[in-house]
């Protein structure tokens, strides 16, 4: 019964059919945080750029070497600049989407293997990486926690902030990244340079900025039916964040936001022609 009403909670949009898991003050908030990081990573760039000239550039280099090097494997892997460009898109939407529930599973397994309810043999080489890389964060965090008073499920509450804080946190990076990105071009070249900046992220930036926005507002409703259902105490950690996965209408979002990002390489992929 208590699922019941979980799923009856959960913010879907139907026309007709597909249905999606959506909800628009959700995504208008997280709308006017890419905005927002945008604006600050834009102004700020700006002035140290303007002001420490030299910490400018070094910052610049630092960026462009960390996208360098993300994309680096992938270069060398797929053949296409569509390909490797789909690749990108995909790996942020992802993130936003379901990465934090992912990591709310692994506490989960965590949590069970810790009670022997599980093994990590059980799960092959991903339980057993999972297992040590969070068993030592939840020790530290244990430790932590006990300086200031006990506190009740840590697991619980550990992969609730995951699966809310991951997607907000992918937003606000890739905005930042943009507007470092137009900031750097009027700095190059003013006025000229930064439309020619404006130009580059157009038109595939039409379809690309609604998907990370989409799975990033994907990533809320999740982590929010992810909450609801630890809150019931019926379920366990596994349990639940299987139970948040299941409904058709995550699935059908996610084709549509792969939909978008196929769209936005090919674009992009056309316009490097």
């Amino acid at each position: 019964m208590q699922e019941d009403v979980v799923e009856r909670s959960l913010p879907v949009v139907r026309e007709g059919q597909p249905s999606l898991l959506f909800d628009w003050t959700v995504f208008c908030r997280v709308g006017r945080l890419f905005a927002v990081t945008l604006l600050g990573g834009f102004v700020l760039a700006v002035v140290i750029g303007t002001c420490l000239p030299a910490a400018g550039d070094a910052l610049l280099r630092a960026l462009r070497h960390v996208h360098e090097a993300s994309f680096s494997l992938v270069d060398r892997l797929l053949p296409t600049p569509f390909l490797v460009i789909l690749v990108g898109n995909l790996k942020a939407a992802l993130t936003a989407s379901l990465l934090g529930l992912g990591a709310a599973l692994a506490l989960g397994y965590v949590q069970q293997w810790e009670r022997r309810s599980a093994s990590p043999r059980q799960y092959g080489w991903p339980g057993r990486l999972s297992y040590w890389v969070l068993a030592g964060c939840v020790a530290g965090g244990r430790w932590a926690l006990a300086q200031v008073g006990e506190v009740s499920d840590l697991f619980a509450q550990t992969a609730a902030a995951l699966a809310a804080l991951v997607p907000p946190a992918t937003v606000m990076v890739n905005g930042l990244l943009v507007g470092v990105y137009l900031a750097a071009a009027l700095l190059r070249g003013w006025t000229e340079q930064l439309w020619l900046a404006i130009s580059s992220l157009l038109p595939h930036g039409f379809f690309e900025i609604p998907a990370i926005l989409l799975s990033a507002t994907l990533g809320v409703l999740l982590a929010q039916s992810l909450v609801a259902r630890l809150r019931s105490g019926r379920t366990s950690l596994p349990v639940a964040v299987q139970r948040c996965l299941r409904p058709r209408a995550v699935w059908q979002t996610l084709a549509v936001l792969v939909g978008l990002i196929l769209v936005a390489a090919a674009l992009e992929a056309v316009g490097l022609q």
